[in-house]
């Protein structure tokens, strides 16, 4: 048990297993980007009683897509992204995986994933990826998740931003 412990440790604090990258322009406060091996998260604080990784009922089961029609949402993040006067770079998609709960409120938990337009991986630069995640949190009419018998009351939603060379072209869904 203990060199099982120990084991754990030396490869939790190997190089590159578990790294942070900052940015301090978001609403609330500094936000980090999380690379934990080959997954990126913006926060992975959960408050949930059950294991998220347990919950397996996603937006489409539940008919949770966002109210308003993706090219809508695309103006206004394009909008959003204006205001920040940055240029961006990049070809590909950015995904944000996340959990909605019962009051329709955003989950912590949100997990990153970027492709290039080919889908392979790729690394899109922090600062787009942060803009984009704080417009995602001024979503806020978001389907609550329904409380059914053995399935808790949380659902898991995705967007993806289809980013052009820095510029967004495209929400899915």
């Amino acid at each position: 048990m203990k060199y099982t412990f120990l084991i754990l440790l030396i490869i939790l604090i190997r190089p590159g297993f578990l790294r942070s990258q900052s940015s301090g322009n978001s609403i609330s406060g500094r936000q980090k980007l999380i690379h934990l091996n080959r997954n990126v998260f913006m926060d992975t604080v959960w408050e949930g009683s059950v294991p998220p990784d347990s919950i397996m009922v996603y937006y489409y089961s539940v008919r949770g897509k966002y109210p308003e029609s993706s090219e809508t949402i695309r103006k206004q993040a394009q909008e959003y992204l204006e205001t920040t006067h940055r240029i961006y770079s990049g070809s590909g998609y950015i995904t944000f995986r996340f959990y909605i709960d019962h009051n329709g409120q955003m989950l912590k938990r949100v997990q990153v994933l970027q492709t290039d337009s080919l889908y392979k991986e790729y690394i899109f630069p922090g600062n787009l990826i942060m803009d984009l995640f704080v417009f995602l949190k001024t979503l806020h009419a978001w389907k609550p998740a329904q409380d059914i018998q053995q399935v808790p009351p949380y659902y898991i939603n995705l967007m993806s931003f289809k980013i052009q060379n820095g510029t967004l072209v495209d929400i899915i869904p």
